[in-house]
């Protein structure tokens, strides 16, 4: 974000909400960018989302307001927000991204995942596994986070949570351990990831401690909410969450990244969300040059939505 700036243009588009977005100028960094070159990139523009409002860049946003009548002076205000996001609507409903652990890094190269990719796919944005109970750092957590970083894409991360080896406070800290600034634009909520955390799984032990095991969930989002100032994503699948938890209550007010491979046109989710989902993991059998399986999801709202989840747009 161009951090010189200190005001924000307001502009209607789409819809009656209003949405906050910084003018951009040459030098500026961000994920704002990073959209605005997405979006000139769809439009046949010879740019590429690098992040950085480079000279390649001020001259296609200059050939862009040529093409929609405005004066071509190359800055992105108000008035060019209007138009590159009549070209990717903000109401749009389809926002597909990744998620990634060691597992995919390992099968690519030894783990040099291509980021830099990613945008050609279009894709939008992705999660990666930070830490695994009370100790464990995904081996691959820096180098994906910092690609991600260098690409400007919209990324989250998740904590696989050890539902009764780890002590939880420990949990709590080796999350929190990384360090990460929840509220920079371009970051989703934390994420923890409820599943099966050892093989074999004792399914017995988990069900006759259920209380345990919820009480200890239930602290750890309460927890990190407090201490990042960001609401959780829980991930889970439907079956997990009723049969071996229970279906607990008090946890639909949290954002939900639900995992369903069904053929479906949407997935089925516990009922306290009352069928609202904010992200699906759609399958875990998705491909990318280099990948032969990986998983893909959908962003459950609009465009809109998901770059105010992201900290990119405020929306009133």
């Amino acid at each position: 974000m161009c951090r010189f700036l200190t005001f924000f243009l307001l502009f209607w588009v789409c819809s009656s909400h209003a949405a906050e977005l910084p003018l951009l100028t040459r030098d500026c960094r961000g994920p704002e960018v990073s959209l605005v070159q997405k979006i000139l990139k769809r439009s046949g523009f010879d740019v590429e989302p690098s992040g950085l409002f480079d000279e390649n860049t001020e001259k296609a946003v200059r050939n862009f307001q040529q093409q929609n009548g405005q004066f071509p002076h190359g800055l992105v205000n108000d008035s060019t927000w209007v138009r590159l996001l009549e070209q990717r609507p903000l109401e749009s409903n389809f926002s597909r991204g990744i998620d990634m652990s060691r597992y995919q890094n390992e099968v690519f190269r030894g783990g040099m995942f291509p980021f830099e990719k990613l945008h050609s796919h279009e894709l939008d944005f992705c999660f990666v596994k930070g830490t695994h109970g009370g100790e464990k750092l995904d081996p691959y957590f820096a180098y994906n986070f910092n690609c991600l970083e260098e690409e400007h894409m919209i990324k989250g991360v998740y904590h696989f949570f050890s539902l009764l080896k780890d002590d939880i406070h420990q949990q709590v800290s080796n999350f929190l351990s990384m360090n990460i600034d929840f509220s920079r634009p371009g970051i989703l909520p934390p994420v923890l990831d409820i599943e099966e955390d050892s093989r074999p799984f004792d399914l017995s032990y988990i069900v006759s401690n259920r209380a345990i095991v919820v009480e200890r969930i239930r602290y750890w989002l309460s927890a990190v909410e407090l201490i990042t100032g960001r609401r959780p994503i829980i991930y889970c699948r439907k079956n997990f969450w009723e049969d071996v938890l229970g279906n607990p209550d008090g946890f639909g007010h949290y954002y939900l990244w639900i995992a369903n491979y069904q053929p479906l046109e949407k997935p089925s989710v516990p009922e306290q969300w009352n069928g609202k989902w904010h992200f699906w993991q759609y399958t875990d059998k998705g491909s990318l040059p280099g990948v032969s399986r990986i998983d893909f999801n959908r962003f459950g709202g609009s465009y809109r939505d998901l770059l105010s989840l992201a900290n990119i747009i405020n929306n009133q």
